[in-house]
This record gives structure tokens, C-alpha cells and sequence, in this order.
């Protein structure tokens, strides 16, 4: 029975797993030394997501509606594509907010400290922070690609599916601005309005540009079609990226163990939208944990979306080859024909 569950990391996939865990009279202790904090995320959910999770519905905080997106094209050709159902874009920060506070509503126990080490004992596993040493029967790794528990079961997330993700949010950016920019290099820029400012970032496949090269290409667009704007934040992190769909097919979950969210790999390897992802492997999760068979975790989050996050790592993989073969600017150039076609809905 594990009634005794450790999550490290208290981000959408965390967070909503502790909440039905807890409500489900398991004993959920979730850790993050930061939570609730912003992440470098447009924040675009799917148009669906609203009906696709009902723990939603009382969302208390402003969400904003994409009607369209503006791609622009390496060689700044832009093209306006009517989403076929407005897409909701919310701050990441309000909704880790709203997800932790319903965790902690479902008496999960918060504890906002850094893991420092896990370890595997008689009685299960083995947490340290600063302050203290938990035990648990199960532990969840939810903790992004630099995930503890990841590490101490299968190993660090490689370097060849991890993006460089660096951006801003702002102030000064009229509203309803949905824009996507293409580039040449493997990489490209958002910028997503929200209730109170805009998410502005740029991602490039890890290793191939640096941070301070991908904050100056940035802010050189940013100046060139909002010279009002204003910087509030600054950041950068690695995210999941995945180049093979092979990656796919390796067991993210074990007796006492699994992985969730961008932990496991489940984010878009095209577009980066991760939230979808992180809230179906939670209740994969939830529902693998609940009924006290782990093991059918594996076949939950593999029947809702492999077949998808395949579908996409597949199509990556086929156009690092053509920019090795070609060049890295056939990537911006494939990408923005590929989005002109069809909008990518970010569910």
C-alpha cells in the first residue's frame, strides 16, 4: 500500500497530483523550494483544456483568448491564422498558485524546501532537506528535466533532448498580441499577451546558441515591433525537447517510483506546451496510485498521448537531419510552413 507519498515538485503535474492524492486520504508531502513561481512559458493551454479538466472550472484568475496567430517567417513574411476555437492563455504563475492552494486544500503538507538527496532504505525512500529527513513508500518525481528522481532511477534527462529557453515578461505590448517567429536557427520567439503584461521567449535546441546570443536575438525583435516595451522579469531554464521518438517508448515509472509532467519527457516536442501534459500524466497518476496499482500508470499516460508526443519527436528528429544536411535555416522555414497550414492548437 502507499499510503505514504513524497512529490518533488510542486508544479501543474505536482501540484494536482498532491490535491487528488490528499483528497483521496493519501498522505501527500510536496516539495518545491519556489513555488508558486512564473516560468518561461506562454502560457497557451489547449482550447479544450477548460472541459478536458474540470478541476478548472472554479479557475479563479484572468484568462486571455487567442482568436488568431501571427507566424512571421525567417525572412519576416507574416501570416494571420484564425485559431479554429480561441485558445485560453493564462499566467503560469496564478496557476501554479491556483493548483497549490488546491493541494493544500486537500490537506496535502507543503513543504517549501529544496531536496538536497533521495535515497532508498528499508522503509522506502529517504528525503533530505535542510531542515529534516522524510520517509516515504513512493516518491514522484515532478521536478522539471533536472529532476532528482529521475536521476536516481533512470538517470539525468540527456542533453540532446533539452531546449534553452530564455524570455521576459513585459509591460508597453498593445493587447491581443499572439505572434510567433520563426528563425534560423533551431529554434523560435513567442509573444503571448495575458490579463496584465505579455510572456515574451525564444527556445533553441540546447548547445546550439547561447543564452546571451538568444536574449540578444530577443530583444533585437521585440525592439523592432514594440519599441515601447518594458521589461519586468528576466529568466531562462532548460526545457524538455524531445529529438527521437524512441525516447518514448523507456518506462517512466517503477515499484515506488514514477515520473510526471516535464520530468518524464511530456512536453510537445514541436511547440513546448507542456501544461496539458503535466495535468494528464497527474491523473494518470493519481488514478495508477489511487487504486494501488502503479504499474498501470505506464498504459494510462501512453494510451491518452504517446502516440502524439511520437508523432512529434519524429517529425523534430526528421528536420534537425534536413538542417544538418541543409543548413539551420530550413528549420524556420519547414516550421512556418508547416504553421501556416495549420494552426497548432496548444492542447
Amino acid at each position: 500500500m502507499n499510503n505514504n507519498i513524497a512529490i518533488i515538485g510542486a508544479g501543474p503535474a505536482g501540484a494536482m497530483l498532491a490535491a487528488k492524492l490528499a483528497s483521496n486520504a493519501k498522505k501527500v508531502r510536496l516539495f518545491d523550494p519556489r513555488a508558486p513561481w512564473e516560468k518561461p512559458c506562454g502560457g497557451m493551454l489547449g482550447s479544450d483544456a477548460f472541459d478536458a479538466h474540470p478541476e478548472l472550472q472554479d479557475y479563479p484568475f484572468p484568462v486571455m483568448h487567442c482568436h488568431a496567430m501571427v507566424y512571421v517567417s525567417p525572412r519576416n513574411e507574416r501570416t494571420r491564422v484564425p485559431a479554429q476555437k480561441a485558445i485560453p492563455v493564462i499566467s503560469r504563475l496564478d496557476l501554479s498558485r491556483y493548483l497549490l492552494d488546491m493541494a493544500q486544500n486537500s490537506n496535502a503538507a507543503f513543504i517549501p524546501q529544496k531536496v538536497l538527496d533521495i535515497s532508498r532504505n528499508l522503509a522506502g525512500w529517504s528525503i533530505k532537506t535542510k531542515d529534516d529527513v522524510y520517509q516515504a513508500d513512493l516518491i514522484v518525481g515532478a521536478d522539471g528535466v533536472n529532476s532528482v528522481v529521475r536521476k536516481a532511477t533512470i538517470g539525468n534527462f540527456p542533453e540532446q533532448h533539452l531546449s534553452l529557453t530564455c524570455g521576459y515578461i513585459l509591460t508597453g505590448v498593445p493587447e491581443g498580441q499572439y505572434v510567433t517567429k520563426f528563425l534560423d536557427i533551431a529554434g523560435y520567439i513567442w509573444i503571448f499577451s495575458r490579463a496584465n503584461h505579455a510572456s515574451a521567449g525564444i527556445g533553441a535546441a540546447f548547445g546550439t546558441v547561447s543564452g546571451k546570443d538568444l536574449f540578444e536575438k530577443l530583444h533585437g525583435f521585440l525592439t523592432e515591433i514594440y519599441p515601447g516595451f518594458r521589461i519586468k522579469t528576466k529568466y531562462s531554464a532548460l526545457i524538455a525537447a524531445v529529438a527521437d521518438e524512441r525516447f518514448f517508448d523507456r518506462p517512466c515509472s517503477g515499484d515506488d517510483w514514477l515520473l510526471v509532467g516535464e520530468a518524464a519527457g511530456h512536453v510537445d516536442p514541436v511547440s513546448g506546451e507542456g501544461i496539458h501534459y503535466a495535468l494528464g500524466s497527474a491523473k494518470a497518476a493519481a488514478q495508477a496510485i489511487s487504486a494501488d496499482e502503479i504499474h498501470t500508470y505506464e498504459d494510462l499516460w501512453r494510451d491518452q498521448y504517446q502516440e502524439r508526443l511520437q508523432r512529434g519527436a519524429a517529425f523534430k528528429q526528421n528536420l534537425l537531419n534536413m538542417a544538418r544536411e541543409f543548413g539551420p535555416e530550413i528549420i524556420g522555414a519547414m516550421m512556418y510552413a508547416r504553421s501556416v497550414r495549420n494552426i497548432a492548437d496548444a492542447g
